[in-house]
């Protein structure tokens, strides 16, 4: 019991270390979700249960040390039932939304192959860490060809920079503007981008893409949509039309319907490096990355996805073999038997200050039955039909919230009778 004991404290410790430093991921991959930290809890339990008899602590003189043993098996017993039964995620509304989806804390890799007609689809749940053993592979087969999809690679909170080298690939430079905010976008030779629901084309022109074509005269584009560009300093407008081919414009802003775009310097050659961004960058790289190899027949391709938990990511689709293959890496959507409007969001701040001191979501409980008021905030949770409703976080603009989701009734009765 005392070795078991220990060993049970020393992972605690270890994983607490780990969390700090590579994040909860790591740490449920390396401690908290491994058969062997199962192990350790279940010989706790068995030998709570063992010592029961073992002392005879059902006399009753022993009694208080009876209610002690009680007490931790229950516990241990209402953690497997939340391990194996329970599942937690986010749920982010805007003001005025309704929304039934929770986003899951798990992350899932999803596989769609098709052949133009037919699809299967293949989902597995997967738990990348920066320390652990990422085993991944996914072997099967459509219309009578045999492919796989197998993990190379994990890199956590990935920070992407264009480093310049005169003997690599050429890429076009773009400073893109949308509603979702402005992003960096280096175009490689012979490459085909999507950003924003818009595709950009470097010497691979695509109908409906931004096509940038190289020459010996020059670099040119062909817009997909009527448009502008203008000086920045005279603020001259000159009027860009659809599908034309006319030399680009540096440092010229051009403008688009919900999206605007600035080339600040001629071709550079380099390519992109990734590397997992630090600790201290963590929250403005939030996203992960998957390197895999994808398989079918003889062809086959590495890919990187990226993702993260508490998100939906956009898929990344390729071709091989006469099969489309569309892969996404992330959480899940997951149904309520009910929806939740958000009313109104409401954020406090301290005096003098940009802090909040507190926030708070003015919900509507939208069920087939019956619909009420409710206001969530801290220490005030929504409980209802056995999901928990925690004031999370909320958007940038505060025209939205983020709750946190728990659905694990059963499991948080059986801990909270335990620790009773």
């Amino acid at each position: 019991m005392s070795i078991v004991i220990v060993a049970f404290a020393v992972a605690m410790a270890v994983a607490t270390f780990v969390e700090n430093d590579y994040g909860t991921q790591t740490a449920k991959a390396l401690i908290y979700n491994t058969w062997w930290f199962e192990v350790l809890m279940y010989l706790l339990t068995v030998n709570f249960i063992g010592n029961v008899f073992r002392y005879r602590l059902y006399r009753r003189e022993k009694w208080p040390v009876l209610l002690f043993h009680i007490a931790f098996i229950i516990t241990l017993f209402g953690a497997f039932v939340t391990r194996y039964f329970g599942y937690e995620g986010l749920m982010p509304i805007r003001e005025g939304a309704v929304s039934n989806t929770v986003l899951s804390d798990n992350t899932y890799v999803h596989v769609r192959v098709d052949d133009g007609k037919d699809q299967r689809e293949f989902e597995k749940e997967v738990l990348f860490g920066a320390l652990s053993n990422n085993n991944f592979n996914i072997n099967s087969d459509f219309r009578d060809k045999d492919f796989s999809v197998k993990y190379v690679d994990y890199i956590r909170n990935i920070k992407s920079e264009f480093v310049s080298d005169e003997s690599a690939t050429e890429h076009i430079h773009l400073v893109v503007s949308t509603a979702d905010g402005r992003k960096d976008i280096y175009l490689k030779d012979k490459s085909l981008t999507k950003y924003a629901n818009q595709l950009f084309s470097f010497n691979k022109p695509t109908v409906g893409a931004m096509n940038f074509i190289s020459s010996n005269q020059g670099v040119f584009l062909q817009a997909t949509m009527d448009g502008t560009f203008m000086e920045m300093q005279t603020q001259e407008k000159t009027a860009v039309y659809k599908d034309s081919i006319a030399p680009i414009q540096l440092l010229k802003l051009y403008n688009f319907p919900a999206m605007a775009f600035v080339i600040p310097s001629a071709p550079i050659k380099g390519e992109m490096e990734q590397f997992s961004a630090p600790v201290a960058e963590k929250n403005k790289y939030a996203y992960d990355a998957v390197y895999m190899e994808v398989r079918a027949g003889d062809e086959s391709e590495q890919i990187v996805v990226q993702g993260a938990k508490n998100a939906i990511t956009e898929a990344r689709k390729i071709s091989l073999n006469g099969l489309n293959f569309t892969i996404k890496y992330g959480s899940k959507e997951i149904k309520t038997p009910f929806s939740i409007k958000l009313r109104d969001f409401q954020l406090e701040r301290y005096p003098g200050s940009n802090s909040p001191s507190s926030f708070a979501s003015e919900v509507t409980v939208m069920d087939q039955d019956k619909n009420f008021d409710y206001r969530i905030f801290m220490n005030h949770v929504l409980d209802y039909k056995g999901y928990r409703f925690f004031q999370a976080s909320y958007d940038p603009d505060e025209g939205g919230t983020i709750l946190s989701v728990n659905h694990d009734y059963w499991g948080t009765l059986l801990t909270y009778i335990g620790y009773f």
